[in-house]
């Protein structure tokens, strides 16, 4: 037994270009990588916004530092702050790619 389709290549297609857009090294808007769900998800808190507010964050330039590292470790379900950010990346991507 055998089942017969015909195979349309522009989905293929379209997802070719979405992985060519998203290709290579970008510089990604904070917003857009740690979204509010992504941030719920994976921790107590509602935003990023609050997570950095919690963690005693200044400026931008801690982010990232052990004790920002050891913060994520503590109050999200990553174990630091390379893993979160690689998570979101991850998503990030996923989501553009449209799955």
């Amino acid at each position: 037994m055998s089942i017969s389709f015909h195979w349309d290549d522009s989905e293929f297609k379209k997802f070719q270009k979405k992985l060519k857009d998203i290709s290579g090294e970008h510089d990604i808007p904070i917003k857009d990588l740690m979204t509010d769900s992504f941030i719920r998800q994976h921790s107590k808190f509602d935003t990023f916004q609050a997570l950095l507010d919690a963690s005693g964050i200044k400026n931008a330039d801690e982010i990232g530092n052990d004790a920002f590292s050891k913060f994520v470790s503590t109050h999200t379900t990553f174990g630091s702050w390379h893993e979160l950010k690689v998570a979101a990346g991850r998503e990030y991507v996923t989501r553009k790619l449209g799955h």
